[in-house]
């Protein structure tokens, strides 16, 4: 290619060899690559394997929660998973969370499974969509360990596998960015996503009920349970009789048989003299 060189007074300088080596792409597609940015194939099966372990995970607790059932591995102070999914914080409108987990999670790896396709178009879509449910899934694993933490007291090992994933999902899409021109735009999707989810929890509050077990003292472990009349017992209000055994009227003697009351003495009445007659 040769071009020419203008002087400040106007004048040609001629023909000047120019170096440069034109690479097939137009200026339309030189904008798509900077639109449009593909990671590689490791990065791509590590998101692969980091969205199916939280779509695993999420369909779980989903299930549990729905169902009612004992929640496996838990079980303790600290982790109690079944305490924590049932607070108000897992559930969203008397929904398991979980399951809104589940619906992103295999958006995810139902789209990470076209990474592949020729179509640019297609693709576009596709980390689209991966940047929108990765930054929403990274806010929202950032919300829910803050309130097992700071709120509930408890943990939940299976949330946290599910946060953990979000969380790795969500830096490497901040760090590879796909949609590198739509970042922002995307992540104020996935801000507005979570703000709904979080908004429905503070202002949707359904009774919760939480089954405590007290120990068997004939079991012989733990403390004796206080009867009920102890000082204790509504604030000492009722004191028991003391002073002693308590025995009925006319217990008597070493063998504790019970001996009736004697007979009152047998009723005769007084004698009646008429009067005298005249």
């Amino acid at each position: 290619m040769i071009t020419t060189q203008e002087l400040p007074n106007g004048r040609s300088t001629g023909t000047t060899p120019d170096l440069r080596i034109w690479d097939g792409q137009t200026s339309s597609s030189a904008s798509n690559t900077a639109l449009f940015n593909q990671p590689s194939n490791g990065v791509i099966w590590v998101l692969r394997l980091l969205c199916l372990t939280a779509l695993g995970v999420s369909g779980y607790l989903a299930y549990a929660g729905l169902t009612g059932s004992k929640i496996a591995g838990c079980g303790g102070d600290l982790f109690d998973c079944n305490h924590v999914t049932g607070t108000r914080w897992g559930k969203w409108f008397g929904l398991p969370v979980g399951l809104a987990a589940c619906g992103m999670y295999a958006a995810c790896s139902g789209s990470l499974c076209f990474t592949g396709s020729q179509n640019q178009r297609l693709r576009r879509g596709i980390w689209n969509v991966m940047t929108v449910a990765g930054i929403a899934a990274g806010l929202a694993a950032v919300w829910f360990t803050s309130l097992q933490v700071l709120v509930i007291g408890h943990l939940c090992k299976w949330c946290l596998v599910a946060h953990g994933c979000g969380l790795t999902v969500a830096g490497i899409i901040l760090w590879k960015r796909p949609a590198a021109r739509s970042t922002t735009k995307l992540a104020l999707l996935s801000i507005l996503g979570v703000a709904v989810l979080v908004g429905g929890q503070l202002i949707h509050e359904e009774a919760t009920f939480e089954v405590e077990t007290f120990p068997d003292p004939s079991q012989g472990s733990g403390a004796a349970v206080a009867p009920i009349g102890q000082d204790e017992v509504d604030g000492g209000l009722f004191e028991p009789p003391t002073g002693g055994v308590f025995e009925p009227p006319g217990m008597s003697g070493d063998d504790g048989a019970f001996q009736p009351p004697a007979p009152p003495p047998e009723f005769e009445p007084p004698e009646f003299a008429p009067p005298p007659i005249d």
